[in-house]
């Protein structure tokens, strides 16, 4: 029964006590949550598939999270990301002209980050592919 199953979820960042809060706030908000140190380890833990939900740090050195966030995307377009950012640049919520990626702004409360999760991992029910006709 794939509907008793908890989600997966993938926190990318490269500052490990970051990285440690969002696989925290992850398990709070009912997640399995495993951690990758950045873009690229990221980009190999998301290969080997079977994630609901990608939070990644919008800025980290190689493989960036709007990169990691665009790949993840292209593989699995019903898997959620959401990219946390320091910047005041970035909008607040999802990115112009990239559904299923929404932008968090530090410092995020855990009631924020747990509506973000929420909303993803409800998105995500809702592109992903209907199951095929058994028999």
């Amino acid at each position: 029964m794939e509907s008793l199953r908890r989600p997966r979820a993938l926190a990318v960042d490269d500052e490990p006590q970051v990285r440690e809060l969002w696989r925290e706030f992850l398990a709070i908000c009912g997640c399995d949550a495993e951690t990758a140190v950045d873009g690229a380890d990221g980009l190999a833990r998301f290969g080997a598939g079977g994630y609901d939900l990608v939070v990644t740090d919008l800025v980290m050195p190689g493989v960036s999270g709007r990169m990691l966030a665009r790949l993840v995307r292209q593989a699995d377009p019903a898997v959620a990301v959401i990219l946390i950012t320091g910047s005041i640049s970035e909008p607040e919520s999802e990115v112009p002209g990239e559904p299923g990626i929404t932008v968090l702004r530090k410092p995020v409360a855990l009631t924020e980050f747990r509506a973000a999760v929420t909303s993803c991992l409800a998105g995500r029910a809702a592109r992903s592919p209907a199951p095929a006709p058994i028999g």
